[in-house]
């Protein structure tokens, strides 16, 4: 038996789906070709149009079939960008799917099947196109892969509307399922995959069947493994390698893509996350805005769907007044007509004859309802004008209550918005202010130390005062800096305080610079009084050349 497959991909205008060939078919494609020297007709250029033309070359294809669409590939690919050019720039052009055939089937009972799975799917109400490949293997015959490349253009032949509803979203399609239309997904496709190929194998007289289901739904403890094709372990056999230059033979290694993507989420969770008092403060910061997103989304839904369950009860209020006027003017022509017609009545009554008496009532009674239906229409359509201009005074009402409040929820979510970014500017620019002022008292403290590094005596205690008075001069200069940074609600009163603080730190700074001053004055002056020896002389005389240098 073969390993049977259905995938399904989609192309955009102006740009593919991802492939949902395993990378080792194209790289055989690419392998084969070479070897072969056989240029391909048409190369993929990513659009619709080229990879359907692409499917239907001449070398690998079997045969073709189409509806709808042309099916040579010269003139498909002319009509999928004929196509392109009345569509939006975003617009999804089609829907491919790439499934494979059971080898039981002959190649003239997989053509079809595979059309008839097409017109059962579309109805024929879409185009669509298909062809068949077959890669045989002229060294194993029974190693044969036949699969279908099948593409569906989801617009309906004569509206131009979509008939499957692939792109449906989760939303859509429960409004969908709500009006009994039903929106295709690749699930059903598989499934009608499953029934169709069942169905071909019954009629053939086999009794093997295939199944859409995954092994876990099956119950099969078995994993999913990497593609291999069949040109790849040949070329590996011959000791060649495909020209993107891969082992696909030993791509995974023995271990499966579970094992794969288990060891990825195993090296994400090891790599441990950044864990800094910044990096804390950022992330609760994100996580409070984003509960304030959720809280006003939620605010904003309730708000909606309150206002839409007020309009509904209007609407059928309004409704039900509607019909009990045209009750009450059905009435009033009744009895308007039984009035009118009373006299006569007692006149056809008064004939003797029965016959003639019951003729008579009979012709009367239909000329009482002809008049009955002709006043009722006529006072209700009297009353119509008056109905339609109260029924558009409400819509219009409504129209205009929806837009406020659509108005009013755009004015809150930008507000939020503008108080989320200025949160989020406060917080970095006070953590690059705490950042700076780090810094600074970091380096005031390394100039500190290098200052008072190998100076002994009174010019060490002179240095070690020049360098807290630059250090006093530094923070004012900080605090001046981050009082012009910063903007405050009362610009003033911070002002004056920062200029109270750095009148307090010249004064400081006065200060010191006065003791050091009275200091050197005094130590001078016991010098000069003070006779020392030649010998003390020429030793402090070098300790100052030290000193100097």
């Amino acid at each position: 038996m073969a390993i049977y497959s259905f995938n399904h991909a989609t192309f955009a205008k102006g740009q593919g789906g991802k492939d949902t060939y395993a990378a080792a078919r194209n790289a055989a494609y690419n392998a084969r070709e070479a070897a072969t020297r056989i240029e391909p007709e048409f190369t993929q250029d990513g659009s619709a149009g080229s990879n359907a033309a692409y499917n239907v070359r001449h070398e690998v294809t079997h045969a073709v079939r189409a509806f709808g669409m042309p099916a040579d590939a010269e003139s498909v690919e002319t009509w999928f960008r004929e196509q392109e050019a009345g569509e939006r720039k975003n617009a999804r052009m089609s829907d491919r799917f790439i499934a494979a055939l059971p080898r039981e089937l002959t190649p003239e009972q997989c053509v079809t099947v595979v059309e008839e799975w097409c017109q059962r799917v579309t109805g024929n109400r879409v185009p669509w196109h298909f062809g068949l490949h077959l890669e045989l293997d002229q060294k194993d015959e029974a190693n044969w892969n036949p699969h279908a490349h099948i593409i569906i253009r989801d617009r309906d032949i004569e509206t131009g509307k979509r008939h499957l509803n692939t792109t449906a979203g989760q939303k859509e399609r429960r409004q969908l399922a709500e009006k009994g239309i039903k929106a295709w997904s690749t699930a059903d496709f598989r499934q009608a995959w499953q029934d169709s190929m069942n169905h071909a194998l019954e009629l053939a007289g086999h009794d093997v069947r295939i199944d859409a289901r995954s092994n876990k739904d099956r119950g099969i403890d078995a994993q999913p493994g990497v593609h291999i094709g069949r040109a790849p372990k040949h070329m590996a056999e011959k000791g060649q390698r495909p020209l993107s230059g891969k082992d696909y033979i030993h791509i995974d290694n023995g271990q499966t893509r579970l094992d794969e993507n288990e060891k990825r989420k195993r090296r994400r969770s090891e790599r441990p996350p950044p864990d800094t008092p910044e990096q804390r403060q950022r992330e609760e910061l994100n996580r409070r805005h984003g509960q304030e997103r959720s809280d006003i989304a939620a605010a904003h839904h309730a708000e909606r769907m309150a206002l839409r369950s007020l309009h509904a009860a209007e609407f059928a209020t309004r409704k039900h007044q509607d019909g009990l006027h045209n009750r009450e003017t059905r009435n009033a022509a009744y009895l308007d007509i039984g009035k009118e017609f009373s006299a006569r009545y007692q006149q056809v009554r008064a004939i003797e004859n029965t016959q003639a008496r019951a003729t008579a009532l009979d012709e009367l009674t239909t000329l009482q309802a002809a008049a009955y239906q002709q006043r009722s229409s006529e006072l209700i359509t009297d009353a119509k004008p008056a109905k339609d201009t109260r029924w558009r005074q409400m819509t219009a009402a409504q129209s205009a209550e929806r837009k406020d409040l659509e108005q009013h929820q755009k004015t809150e979510i930008e507000a939020l918005k503008l108080a989320q970014d200025a949160e989020r500017l406060a917080l970095k620019e006070q953590q690059r202010t705490t950042r700076e002022q780090s810094r600074g008292d970091s380096y005031a403290a390394r100039q500190a130390l290098r200052d008072g590094v190998a100076l002994t005596g009174n010019q060490s205690m002179v240095n070690v005062d020049a360098v807290q008075m630059e250090r006093l001069r530094r923070r004012a200069e900080l605090a001046s800096r981050k009082a012009e940074r910063q903007p405050t609600s009362n610009p003033a009163a911070e002002a004056g305080t920062y200029r109270q603080r750095a009148a307090k730190l010249r004064s400081e700074a006065e200060t010191t610079k006065e003791t050091t001053d009275r200091r050197l004055d005094l130590e001078g002056k016991a010098a000069r009084a003070v006779e020392k020896p030649s010998t003390v002389q020429k030793q402090k005389g070098k300790d100052d050349k030290e000193q100097e240098r």
